[in-house]
C-alpha cells in the first residue's frame, strides 16, 4: 500500500514536471521567434542586436574565399591536378563557392559598417536572389559529378571539356530562372531574417520554401540513384571475379572515386540541412524563426564553401602529394620551433618517410635507374610487396594488367615461332601441340585478358586506356555488333590456322600476340609516371630500401 502510494506520488509528480517542461518550452520559443508573424517587416537595423552573427559569416568567407582560391590555383596551374578525374566540375564547384563566398563577403562587411541590411530592400532582394542561384547551381553541378561517374564505370563514356562546358552553362541558366521564380512569383519572395543579419526566401510562401526544398532534394535524390547504379554494377563486376576465384576488389578506383564524391553529396545536404528546419518552421507556425536558428543556418550554408575544397585537397592523393611536396617544408619549419613534447605530436607523417627516402636510395644503385618499377614488377621478391601496396591503392588492375599482358604475349611468340619453324622445315604439317595451345591454353588467355580489363562496361578490373584504343581491340579479335547480339562467347573464336598461307598465318598470329601491345604500352606509362612514383613515397618502399637483409639484384627477371 506504502508503494503503491509512492508510486502514484511519483507519477503525478512526473506527469507535473512535464507539463510544466512543456509551457516552458512553447513560451520559450514564442519569445525566441519574437511572436513576430513572416507577413510583418522587421527594421533594417535588427542585426544590430545579434551582430555575432555578421561575424560569424565573415570568419567562414574568408576561410571560404582563401581555400576556393588555392583549389582553384591547384587545378589551373598544376598538370598533376588538372589531369585528374573530373578536375574540371571539381574546378566549377569550387567556382561557385568563390563566387558566393565573394558576394556574401562583400554584402556583409557593408552590413557591418552600416549597423544594417545595406541597401535595404534592394540588398535585401540581391543577397537572397543570388544566395539561392548559387546554391541550386552548386547542386545542380553536384548533381552532373554524379552522373558523369556513373556513365564512366557503368558505360565507359568519359565527357570531354568542349561537352561539359555547354551542360555547366546550361545548368547556370537554369538556376538563376529557379532563383528568380522562387523570389519574384506569386506565393514566392524574400524577407529578411529575424536575427537581421541577412535575407533569403521567405519560407512560409509555398512557392519559396517548395523552390528550395526541390532545389536541395530533387539534385540529392537524382545523386543517390546514379550511385546507386554505380554499385549494381561494381556488385556485378565483383560476382565475376568471385566466379573466377580472384580475391581482389572490382573497379576499386572506380568505387573508391564513387565514395569519395559521395563526401560532397553529405556535405550540401547536410550544410542545407538547418536551412530546410527553418522552412518547416515558418511553414508549419507561420512566424519567423528564433535569430539562434537562422544564424546557425547562415553559417552551415556558408560552411560547405570551406568543407568542399579540404575534402577535394585529402581525398585526392595526386593533390596530397603536391601539397607535401611543395609546402610540406614550411610546415615542418614551423613545427620544429614548437616544444619537443608538441613537435612529436604534429610533425607531419610524409616529411618524415621523404627525409628516410633519400637516405634509403643510397642503399643500392640500382634504385638510380630509370627502369625500377619494371624490377618490382617483375622481381621475385619485390613483386609481392608492389602488387599488395597497388591493391591496397586501388590501382591493381595496372599491377595485374601489365603482368599478364606480358605473359601473354610471350606464350604468342612461342606459338608463332613453333609455326614459323614448321612452315620453315615442314609447310604441309603444322605442330599439332601449337594448335592445341592456339585454339586452347592462348585463347583462353586472350579471351581472360579482354573480360578482366577491356570490356566496357562489364569488366570487374578495367584500365583506362584511351576509347580509340579499345575499338582497335575489338576489330583485331573480330568483335563486331553482329557477334555482340549473339554473345556465344567472350571473343570470337580464333581463326582455323590449317586454312591459311603461311604468309596470311604469321600475320594473324602475330596480330592476336600482340592485340593489347598499344594497351600495355599506356598502361606501362601510366605505372612509370603516376603509379610508381606515388609508391615509392610508401613506407613499404622504404622499409625493403632500408632492409640490409634483403640483397638487391640477386634475383631479378625483368
Amino acid at each position: 500500500m506504502i508503494f503503491h502510494d509512492i508510486a502514484h506520488i511519483f507519477q503525478a509528480t512526473k506527469m507535473r514536471f512535464i507539463f510544466i517542461a512543456a509551457c516552458i518550452f512553447f513560451l520559450l520559443g514564442d519569445h525566441l521567434s519574437c511572436s513576430i508573424r513572416v507577413k510583418e517587416s522587421l527594421p533594417w537595423n535588427t542585426g544590430l542586436h545579434h551582430s555575432y552573427g555578421w561575424y560569424g559569416y565573415l570568419i567562414t568567407l574568408c576561410l571560404g574565399i582563401s581555400l576556393n582560391s588555392f583549389s582553384l590555383y591547384l587545378i589551373g596551374f598544376k598538370k598533376r591536378v588538372s589531369g585528374i578525374s573530373l578536375a574540371n566540375l571539381i574546378f566549377t564547384l569550387n567556382l561557385i563557392d568563390l563566387m558566393m563566398s565573394w558576394e556574401c563577403f562583400v554584402q556583409c562587411v557593408m552590413n557591418v559598417s552600416h549597423g544594417e541590411m545595406y541597401g535595404h530592400q534592394y540588398g535585401c532582394q540581391f543577397q537572397a536572389l543570388f544566395v539561392g542561384f548559387f546554391t541550386f547551381w552548386e547542386a545542380c553541378t553536384l548533381a552532373l559529378i554524379s552522373y558523369c561517374l556513373e556513365r564512366k564505370v557503368c558505360a565507359g563514356r568519359d565527357f570531354s571539356n568542349k561537352e561539359l562546358l555547354p551542360v555547366v552553362i546550361a545548368s547556370a541558366l537554369f538556376s538563376f530562372f529557379f532563383a528568380s521564380c522562387a523570389a519574384y512569383l506569386p506565393f514566392g519572395g524574400y524577407h529578411l531574417y529575424s536575427s537581421g543579419t541577412y535575407c533569403f526566401y521567405n519560407m512560409s510562401n509555398p512557392v519559396a520554401g517548395a523552390a528550395f526544398a526541390f532545389g536541395i532534394v530533387i539534385p540529392t535524390i537524382i545523386m543517390a540513384h546514379r550511385y546507386s547504379h554505380i554499385w549494381k554494377s561494381v556488385s556485378a563486376a565483383q560476382a565475376i571475379l568471385h566466379d573466377r576465384g580472384m580475391d581482389i576488389k572490382a573497379k576499386a578506383r572506380y568505387s573508391h572515386m564513387a565514395q569519395k564524391m559521395s563526401c560532397f553529396i553529405l556535405t550540401f545536404f547536410g550544410t542545407a540541412t538547418p536551412y530546410l528546419i527553418c522552412a518547416v518552421y515558418e511553414w508549419v507556425t507561420e512566424q519567423y524563426t528564433p535569430p539562434w536558428l537562422d544564424v546557425i543556418a547562415g553559417v552551415a550554408l556558408h560552411t560547405a564553401a570551406v568543407i568542399n575544397p579540404i575534402l577535394f585537397f585529402v581525398l585526392n592523393d595526386d593533390v596530397k602529394d603536391i601539397l607535401w611536396e611543395e609546402y610540406g617544408y614550411y610546415l615542418s619549419y614551423f613545427t620544429y620551433f614548437l616544444p619537443r613534447e608538441k613537435h612529436s605530436r604534429v610533425k607531419p607523417i610524409r616529411i618524415k618517410r621523404t627525409f628516410e627516402a633519400d637516405r634509403a636510395s643510397k642503399y643500392s644503385s640500382v634504385y638510380d635507374t630509370e627502369k625500377e618499377w619494371e624490377l618490382w614488377v617483375h622481381d621475385r621478391s619485390l613483386s609481392p610487396i608492389f602488387g599488395t601496396w597497388c591493391e591496397q591503392n586501388f590501382v591493381g588492375e595496372n599491377f595485374m594488367f601489365h603482368k599478364e599482358v606480358t605473359e601473354h604475349t610471350e606464350m604468342g611468340e612461342r606459338v608463332r615461332g613453333k609455326f614459323l619453324w614448321a612452315l620453315k622445315n615442314c609447310p604441309e604439317l603444322l605442330p599439332q601441340d601449337a594448335l592445341g595451345v592456339w585454339n586452347g591454353e592462348f585463347y583462353k588467355s586472350t579471351a581472360h585478358i579482354y573480360e578482366m580489363y577491356i570490356k566496357i562496361p562489364t569488366a570487374p578490373l578495367e584500365v583506362n586506356i584511351p576509347a580509340l584504343t579499345n575499338i582497335k581491340i575489338q576489330k583485331c579479335l573480330g568483335i563486331t555488333p553482329e557477334f555482340k547480339a549473339v554473345k556465344s562467347n567472350i571473343i570470337p573464336q580464333f581463326p582455323d590456322l590449317t586454312t591459311l598461307s603461311a604468309e596470311e598465318l604469321s600475320i594473324t598470329v602475330q596480330n592476336i600476340s600482340n592485340v593489347y601491345e598499344e594497351a600495355f604500352t599506356i598502361i606501362c606509362a601510366v605505372i612509370a609516371s603516376d603509379v610508381f612514383p606515388r609508391f615509392k613515397r610508401s613506407p613499404q618502399y622504404i622499409q625493403t630500401c632500408t632492409d640490409e637483409n634483403l640483397k638487391f639484384g640477386e634475383e631479378v627477371k625483368v
